[in-house]
């Protein structure tokens, strides 16, 4: 019954972390009424299953309350922090065209303001920050702890239709605000040095780096001993995640039950040895001490991270269960693990990497549990797992990621036994040697660059075939609980006669062979229909269009799409050489939305907020047509060619909507800004009006051309994300909107939107919202009339999500 324990406790704490609101006590009151139902009435499977969902709810309260936070009224300032740098610092980090900076994490012990007339401080458990620094002459260590002066920020990530949830990855790393260290308000003050398992993890990447020298896949070699991906290009990522080999890349069950049977094996050597002070206890214990000592080192070696943590408790939790001569029970032991693991840390169950990581162990022993496959050879069991993880595990990925890497099976049977049993046992080899001799860990080096070119060539080749990542349209959580629902209990099912005498279990009869058979194909059956089942997005009807004002931190980005065709309105802004406006909202919004083509993308004008993601959008999808206001300067900024003017005369109709270009061309631009494409978007009674960096000169320029009647709009987009030269009296005047929008960032250095701006439009009484704070902004046009029909912060809200203040 311990099964329907876990079933409750971890079912529980995930139901709890989809709510927008933490709920009320009373809601537990139910399950209370079970468990005393089922304890009366001797349910013991439902007894158990409703204590599960008890003591869940009660320790995920306790957690809550007992997670340290920072104070609210501390964000958005600077102040004197205290605290102990953990992890590695990441050094050199660039961003696009700017200074480098360091980055690192603190845990902090106080915080206080700048005159100490407010502070807060921790005993235990201590909260944990992100810090960068621009422009540092100094460079801090894991271990030692430091007084600085830093800006602090909440974390607040974009939300948007089909992206990541950057809220919940930072709740699940336990992080609790950003920032950045002011250097010039004060020097860093060292306070003490302490001793930390990150020096160690410091001290043998710089030796490291030294062996590797200029080797082409030295960043791959610190990512495999300790944990430290900084060094893996772009393209490296682009390879991995095209054949489905990215998670090779992160230190993780696979990896510590790689170290762990090594160090078995090692032990079971060591007590062969002429001592007898071994003999003593038995080879199966001294064998069991060794492999998980060896794993806690090399999870040590991998920083401890929340990942390698899960990992390691389910290496340590199979190891116990051997180490004790139990009956291994698969299903107990991975229950188990997965209790463990969420017990420990509750906010597991936001990491897609837990649902990955027990679900494949979960098919691997599904599969070893068919009486036809345990008669087979090891190599074909090896194929078989392989085969079922690439298939099993297709709708999870579908559900994460909106893509399945196609060619998954072929790129894993040759990579997985590489890393297994050549790549990572001889990077430990080549570690080892280089503590010895340098000359001997140059000729290692060499034979590790030869292998892994060997594999990259492998890998490179398959992602070139057609289709390597299929994109198929997102299917819905339902879909995928119910597939593996299905598949789990059809393939677990057995049918029996009757009871089985004691010791003398009666064999299956022919008849009951079938049934089994009959019900597992069932079973199969239903989920492939169930997973294929039809999940088209809503379609734009004709006439009418649909606006989507996208969540891109401070820049503007939005997607139109009318019935069979899609116009993407600026890129947002770039947030480094990794990431931009196009990766976290744009491309993941279009497969959302079950995208194929852009029919058009329309680039206001070059600055780096505005067309920021324009190179990775181009790179990404098939776009028909480019137009730009600035098309010079953004093939010098961006290195961005194939575009076209956007001019005044230019108009068209999709699907019956209408759409002009209003600017630039009529007048001599001063600035960037005034060489904004101007777009107004129409149906027949209702439009927008899109501007963007436009200033109030030009707005009074537009205005005089083409006079109030034919500007006219029920929804404006704010010029220059309400930036106090925009948005002038005589442009609401014309306009009338009905809704201004305002693609801010939230709490923005600009101060955006401006305060001059919100009241001139609430001075008209006219409502306005911000992505800032509403996340993304969806409305439907109809040929009529116009509604909002998604705020995704709303819409996406969990109680554990950051919410602003509504004014901002």
């Amino acid at each position: 019954m311990f099964i329907s324990f876990s079933l409750g406790f971890v079912g529980v704490i995930f139901g709890l972390y989809q709510l927008g609101d933490w709920p009320s006590w009373l809601y537990l009151m139910p399950a209370i009424l079970v468990f005393s139902v089922a304890i009366w009435r001797s349910w013991l499977r439902i007894e158990h299953f409703s204590l599960g969902v008890i003591i869940g709810w009660i320790w995920l309260s306790l957690s809550v309350f007992l997670t340290p936070n920072l104070s609210e009224s501390m964000m958005g300032e600077t102040h004197w922090v205290e605290g102990r740098i953990v992890g590695l610092v990441q050094n050199n980090v660039r961003e696009s065209n700017s200074l480098p900076i360091q980055r690192y994490e603190m845990r902090l012990t106080r915080l206080e303001s700048l005159d100490q007339n407010a502070y807060q401080a921790w005993s235990w458990p201590k909260p944990t920050i992100r810090l960068s620094c621009y422009r540092c002459n100094w460079t801090p260590k894991p271990g030692e702890s430091y007084r600085l002066a830093v800006r602090i920020k909440p974390i607040h990530g974009s939300m948007n239709p089909g992206g990541f949830d950057y809220e919940a990855w930072a709740h699940q790393q336990d992080l609790k605000a950003t920032g950045y260290v002011r250097i010039n308000e004060a020097e860093p003050r060292l306070l003490k040095h302490s001793f930390d398992h990150h020096q160690i993890r410091a001290a043998l990447g710089h030796h490291l780096n030294s062996v590797w020298g200029d080797s082409r896949f030295g960043g791959i070699y610190n990512a495999l001993l300790y944990a430290d991906r900084q060094a893996i290009s772009d393209n490296d990522w682009s390879l991995m995640r095209a054949t489905g080999t990215i998670h090779l890349m992160a230190i993780s069950g696979l990896h510590l039950a790689l170290v762990a049977l090594m160090g078995y094996g090692v032990g079971r050597l060591i007590w062969r040895l002429p001592i007898r002070r071994f003999e003593r206890y038995p080879v199966h214990w001294f064998g069991s001490a060794v492999a998980l000592m060896l794993a806690t080192i090399y999870g040590l070696l991998a920083g401890f991270s929340i990942p390698t943590q899960r990992a390691w408790i389910m290496v340590a939790v199979t190891v116990v269960f051997l180490l004790l001569r139990r009956q291994f029970q698969p299903w107990s032991v991975l229950l188990l693990a997965a209790l463990v693991v969420v017990v420990w840390q509750p906010e597991s169950v936001l990491s897609q990497g837990f649902w990955l990581s027990f679900l494949a162990v979960g098919l691997i022993f599904l599969v070893l549990n068919q009486p036809q496959v345990k008669a087979r050879p090891v190599w074909q069991k090896a194929v078989l797992i392989q085969l079922v993880l690439s298939i099993g595990l297709a709708p999870a990925l579908w559900w994460f990621y909106q893509q399945v890497p196609i060619y998954s099976l072929l790129a894993n049977l040759l990579a997985v036994p590489f890393v297994s049993f050549i790549g990572l046992p001889l990077l430990f080899l080549t570690t080892l040697v280089s503590f010895l001799s340098n000359d001997l860990a140059v000729l290692l080096v060499w034979l590790n660059d030869y292998l892994w070119a060997g594999l990259w060539w492998a890998l490179n080749t398959i992602s070139q075939w057609p289709l390597s990542e299929w994109k198929p349209v997102p299917i819905a959580l339902w879909q995928v609980v119910l597939v593996y629902g299905l598949v789990f209990s059809g393939l677990l099912f057995r049918w029996t006669a009757s009871k089985p005498v004691a010791k003398s279990p009666r064999p299956p009869s022919r008849s009951h062979l079938k049934s089994n058979l009959f019900v597992k194909l069932m079973s199969i059956g239903l989920a492939v229909g169930i997973l294929f089942w039809p999940n088209k997005p809503e379609n734009v009807p004709y006439g009418g269009f649909w606006l989507s004002l996208l969540d891109v931190g401070q820049g503007q980005a939005l997607v139109i799409e009318t019935q069979n065709k899609t116009l993407v309105y600026d890129t947002g802004p770039s947030f480094g050489a990794r990431f931009d406006g196009a990766q976290i909202a744009i491309s993941p919004y279009l497969r959302y939305r079950g995208k194929r083509t852009i029919e058009m993308l329309m680039v206001s004008h070059a600055d780096r907020d505005h067309a920021g993601g324009a190179r990775s959008l181009v790179e990404d999808w098939p776009i028909e047509t480019r137009l730009s206001g600035q098309v010079e300067r953004l093939k010098q900024n961006f290195e961005l060619s194939g575009f076209e003017a956007c001019e005044a005369s230019q108009s068209w109709w999709w699907d019956g909507v209408k759409f002009e270009v209003l600017a630039p061309g009529l007048f001599v631009a001063g600035d960037h800004n005034d060489q904004s494409c101007v777009l107004k978007v129409s149906t027949t009674d209702a439009s927008v009006m899109i501007t963007g960096d436009l200033s109030s000169k030009h707005e009074a320029k537009l205005i005089e051309h083409y006079g109030q009647s034919h500007l006219r709009s029920s929804v404006l987009i704010a010029g220059h994300h309400g930036s106090r030269h925009s948005t002038h009296q005589a442009w609401l005047q014309a306009l009338q909107p009905e809704l201004v929008l305002f693609s801010a960032g939230y709490r923005n250095a600009f101060g955006f939107p401006a305060q001059q701006t919100r009241q001139r439009i609430e001075a008209k009484q006219i409502d306005w919202l911000n992505t800032a704070c509403e996340g993304a902004i969806q409305i439907r046009f109809t040929p009529q009339e116009w509604l909002v029909f998604n705020r995704s912060r709303v819409s996406k809200k969990r109680w554990f999500h950051h919410q602003c203040e509504l004014t901002l």
